[in-house]
């Protein structure tokens, strides 16, 4: 995925980069997401973790640390960094839909519902492509 000043913020700000607070680092974020389309996780998170060191808690970052953490399976990390995310853009719908995600692999599904219910009330006017994810898999855990 290609990242310019046109693309829409990672982070579900709902801006474009080149109206977003990740304008100034969107060179770094084309350099994660070539690191992730090459699966190249480990190296990936090292270059995010060095960025919000340095440019602490912004949304762009951290969804792009939760999507790497969720495909490597590293629970203890997503979960601080979900909480995180929730914390720093408590109105943001994709924090809420990486909390849901999180709570449904944790097999907490009414903690998952909350989550879901959360990120629905945040989307104003068009949900992210996760949201829609999360409505799956909840349900699925629902199911079972």
């Amino acid at each position: 995925m290609a990242i310019d000043a046109s693309t829409y913020c990672p982070g579900g700000t709902g801006k474009k980069i080149k109206h977003c607070a990740c304008r100034d680092i969107s060179n770094e974020l084309q350099t994660i997401m070539r690191a992730l389309e090459g699966n190249q996780r480990i190296a990936a998170i090292d270059r995010i973790n060095r960025l919000l060191a340095t440019n602490a808690n912004r949304p762009c970052l951290l969804s792009l640390k939760i999507m790497t953490l969720m495909g490597m399976n590293e629970l203890q990390n997503l979960e601080e960094t979900v909480a995180t995310f929730v914390q720093v853009a408590p109105r943001n719908a994709l924090a809420h839909t990486f909390s849901a995600l999180l709570e449904a692999r944790k097999e907490r599904t009414k903690a998952a519902v909350d989550s879901l219910q959360t990120a629905i009330e945040c989307s104003e006017d068009s949900m992210p492509g996760e949201l829609y994810d999360a409505l799956g898999v909840v349900a699925h855990s629902l199911a079972a």
